[in-house]
């Protein structure tokens, strides 16, 4: 294999003529190969900077998703946080029928109950919403004790089409009063404790 490979080399030397300036020539072809401003300086590669454009317009907002108005109903309920056993402290969402309606071609109520609505809006990429913090309160009276329960739920989630979509509510409780203890005791919870609820939406 040597042999072969030097027998080859050698006219190569004698082409040259000057053999000093074999291997010069060998690295200027290497330089060419090198700073060849095609494949060095990559132009093409740099159009993978172009292709790095491409995941600029890979990050561009899938289009927006706005929900029908009207009678929504909840298909499924799933506890998807309950670190502290409070989720009988949740309002029980199962069965439940929602009315959405717009407020604006981005903003939307979701009406639970009279007393139970989030206000959320469209994020402009594809379904996805968020929705304001919805405060609410139980009183401790309902159990016979001094103290009052703080809810802070916060949703979120994504319509997956006009008529089908889900929701996530997340849920921080707290407590203030003198039988906040009891209270714990009572639910066999602890205060802060944060618990959440996963729904699937259908339009009626």
């Amino acid at each position: 294999m040597l042999i072969a490979l030097i027998a080859c080399t050698e006219p190569a030397a004698q082409d040259t003529g000057d053999t000093p300036q074999a291997p010069t020539g060998d690295s200027s072809t290497s330089a060419d190969s090198g700073s060849n401003p095609d494949s060095g300086s990559n132009a093409d590669s740099g159009a993978t900077t172009d292709s790095g454009a491409t995941t600029d317009s890979g990050s561009n907002p899938d289009p927006v998703i706005v929900p029908e108005e009207g009678k929504w109903l909840v298909t499924s309920t799933t506890i998807t946080l309950d670190e502290c056993n409070a989720a009988a402290l949740l309002a029980n969402y199962e069965g439940l029928a929602p009315r959405l309606t717009h407020r604006s071609d981005t903003e939307f109520d979701l009406v639970w109950t009279e007393e139970i609505a989030d206000a959320c809006t469209l994020s402009g990429d594809g379904g996805l919403y968020t929705c304001l913090e919805r405060p609410s309160q139980i009183d401790g009276a309902d159990f016979g004790r001094e103290g009052t329960l703080h809810l802070a739920a916060t949703a979120s989630g994504e319509f997956t089409a006009t008529d089908a979509g889900a929701i996530e509510i997340p849920v921080e409780v707290t407590c203030t009063g003198a039988d906040c203890d009891e209270i714990a005791d009572l639910f066999g919870t602890s205060f802060p404790c944060d618990v959440a609820h996963g729904l699937d939406l259908a339009r009626n």
